[in-house]
């Protein structure tokens, strides 16, 4: 998918060379600051599912050790099917319908 082009701002809004020159100085600081932020947000979200992960195998573990073999078996049934409805898409009715 091609990439809007860039609005043209000088244009729009009849800037002046001086304001032009701000307005980009100001646009670029703002999208250093945005890529740096989604860079953090991206590593705290990995390393919070990495943690997540960690603990639901613990627990995971910690509950199988409890269990009989009849239960494990249930218990695994149980993880697979509510891990194929959690990873599943939302359903159209969940969405707001388009504008009109």
């Amino acid at each position: 998918m091609p990439r809007p082009e860039p609005m043209n701002f000088r244009e729009i809004l009849q800037l002046t060379p001086e304001q032009d020159a701000e307005f980009k100085q100001i646009l670029g600081e703002s999208r250093k600051q945005m890529t740096e932020f989604r860079e953090q947000t991206d590593d705290f979200h990995s390393e919070q599912d990495a943690k997540i992960k960690a603990i639901i195998s613990e627990m995971n573990r910690k509950l199988n050790s409890i269990l009989n073999e009849e239960q494990k078996k249930k218990f695994a049934a149980w993880q697979k099917d509510f891990e194929s409805m959690r990873r599943r898409p939302p359903r159209r009715r969940d969405f707001q319908p388009p504008p009109q």
